[in-house]
């Protein structure tokens, strides 16, 4: 059975089908971590409500789908996909199709572990033992005196602790890492991310022993969902969670017998996604400005009060004379109109940035401009709706509006 949820949208189930909803507990994970909503209505049904992610999860015998409200939204701003984007959920998933999307998973899985490695990679003492003439630890008598016994009188036998990097968290970067390599001969990945994957295996490769060796890519997959269980550190637990995508994306061998919740599916924050990509192209036009985000510099709404902050989505000051422009990227269904909501929010925006022109840019399936005319503080509001197919053309026009 297939149950689809539009994104900011919603699907009314009768009780049969939420007493098996409510019985799995990949479905559990999902409510938990906001990816679904649930209602309940006075009628004695339920409602679950969609949020700003799409993805699929199994769910007992149920697919759950969370579908796009934009037709052509993911296919179109995938590849402005950033890790604050994309959520990876706990929960299995029937198959994993190898698409684009694996691209963006390397990609993070590679960031992260770059942002590991440079602070400092993890590691374990151990006693190791050592035999030679200068000592350079504790002297083992029983293993000296054997050595002298035979004949080796000028040699002692010394134990020291040494630093190791083989523990179980490397040894699962370094699986992945292995399966980047695997899986650049199932899809098309940019030569960058094949070199860098390629130089990572290497720095970890102290960590390639027996241990490591001898284990089932099915195992380090759920040795990964433990540890992600387990850690506290922010950049270490999303590394982790990525590396399990990764070694469980592709039976490489037999996993399917396994119950466990590995983290096979994942949920992609479209309005984020729409934010990124207006932003980033936005940068490419703009030569002569310098664009931002107000979260990034947020400025005071009033003069003598620092606790309401202005963040509109985009900001644009050009870098001769400082003139500024606004934006708010707003990822909702457009009919040629705007909210009084988001004009009032939009104003309180321009005026905190000193910004003489604000617009307000929504999706929509066709190019649309219109002008509002000046606010009488002398602030000209602008909408449009923007394709997402031809996104730098129309934000070409934009400009030129």
């Amino acid at each position: 059975m297939t149950l689809c949820i539009p994104e900011r949208g919603f699907a009314d189930i009768d009780q049969a089908t939420w007493s098996k909803l409510e019985a799995s507990p990949e479905f559990r994970r999902l409510h938990e971590q906001r990816v679904v909503e649930v209602l309940y209505l006075g009628t004695g049904k339920i409602r679950l409500k969609g949020t700003c992610y799409v993805g699929s999860a199994l769910c007992g015998d149920i697919r759950l789908q969370c579908t796009e409200k934009v037709e052509g939204a993911l296919a179109s701003l995938l590849h402005f996909a950033s890790r604050s984007a994309f959520r990876v959920v706990l929960a299995q998933r029937e198959s994993s199709d190898l698409n684009d999307l694996i691209v963006l998973l390397i990609q993070q899985f590679l960031e992260a572990v770059t942002k590991y490695s440079s602070s400092g990679r993890r590691f374990s003492y151990v006693r190791k033992l050592f035999i030679g003439s200068l000592v350079g630890g504790k002297i083992d008598i029983t293993r000296s005196i054997r050595l002298r016994a035979r004949g080796l009188g000028h040699l002692l036998a010394f134990e020291k602790q040494s630093a190791s990097y083989s523990i179980p968290l490397n040894h699962t970067v370094l699986a992945a890492l292995s399966e980047v390599e695997r899986l650049g001969h199932v899809v098309e990945l940019p030569e960058e991310v094949r070199a860098k994957a390629r130089g990572l295996a290497l720095l970890f490769s102290d960590s390639r022993d027996v241990s490591f060796l001898n284990r089932e890519r099915s195992f380090l997959a759920d040795q990964a969902y433990q540890l992600a269980r387990s850690e506290r550190n922010d950049v270490v637990s999303d590394m982790i969670a990525l590396a399990a995508v990764l070694l469980a994306h592709e039976s490489f061998d037999n996993t399917s017998g396994l119950s466990s919740g590995l983290p096979r599916t994942w949920f992609l924050n479209l309005e984020k996604l729409f934010e990124t990509a207006v932003r980033n192209t936005l940068r490419v036009i703009f030569a002569d400005y310098s664009v931002f985000r107000g979260e990034d510099h947020p400025e005071s709404v009033f003069s003598g009060e620092r606790a309401y902050r202005a963040n509109p989505d985009v900001v644009a000051v050009r870098n001769v004379d400082g003139h500024r422009q606004i934006a708010d990227v707003k990822y909702k269904v457009f009919d040629r109109a705007a909210s009084a909501s988001d004009i009032y929010q939009l104003l309180a925006h321009a005026g905190a940035f000193r910004a003489s022109v604000a617009t307000l840019i929504y999706p929509s399936e066709e190019f649309f401009h219109r002008s509002l005319g000046a606010s009488k503080d002398g602030v000209r509001v602008s909408l449009f709706g923007v394709r997402l197919k031809y996104l730098l053309d129309d934000l070409q026009a934009v400009l030129s509006g």
